[in-house]
């Protein structure tokens, strides 16, 4: 129903943003069964750019399984056809048709070229009354330095103001805690092993809370 998120994963071949194109007919048949073409079509989920048509919704990264959550009545709303579409999802509806998903193609800015093909697959849809895990993302990028005895590794693309991990290891197997990194508001941290380069063989790990 509209008062509940809807999950499903998706595997797509080239970075895109994805949002909900929710036709409010209020069907009365059973979930899954044909919901009619009646009412407007709202687009559902932004956050991104609300202002394109689509909206760019949530950023989906190529090349792995991910699972999408669209928490429907708080999401923001956008009118895209019929004359009912008013970027409000009609109150009360218990029910509605997924009519559409709708993709953007993420692009640098200024950057007009995008690829001719893309590959998305899409399987396990369902609507829960439960929403998504709390998940913290890993850094994009971990750089690690020498800089005299010590072993620096800098974290880039984290999640803003979050404490990760960092873990040594002397075989891969056996991992010991190092200490933690502290990313700035921007989603960067420096941590500094000061007498990491005096081993003969380390290696380290950064982990999610």
């Amino acid at each position: 129903g509209i008062d509940q998120f809807l999950r499903f994963d998706i595997h797509t071949s080239e970075d895109v943003y994805v949002t909900l194109g929710i036709r409010e007919s209020n069907p009365t048949g059973d979930f899954g069964q044909d919901g009619g073409t009646a009412n407007g079509i709202e687009w559902v989920g932004g956050g991104v750019d609300e202002e394109s048509s689509p909206p760019k919704g949530y950023l989906v990264r190529a090349g792995q399984w991910r699972t999408v959550f669209f928490d429907i009545p708080n999401e923001f709303v956008k009118g895209f056809a019929g004359t009912t579409a008013d970027g409000v999802l009609a109150p009360g509806e218990a029910k509605a048709v997924l009519e559409h998903l709708a993709f953007m193609p993420v692009r640098d800015p200024g950057d007009d070229s995008y690829p001719l093909v893309y590959d998305i697959y899409l399987d396990n849809f369902e609507t829960t009354e439960v929403g998504p895990p709390d998940v913290v993302e890993l850094p994009e990028t971990v750089i690690m330095r020498g800089e005299g005895d010590a072993i620096v590794i800098e974290l880039v693309g984290g999640e803003p103001n979050t404490t990760y991990n960092v873990s040594v290891s002397e075989n891969l197997v056996d991992w010991n805690p190092a200490g933690t990194v502290e990313t700035d508001g921007n989603g960067g941290g420096v941590f500094t092993d000061d007498t990491g380069a005096a081993n003969d063989r380390r290696f380290y790990r950064v982990t999610a809370p």
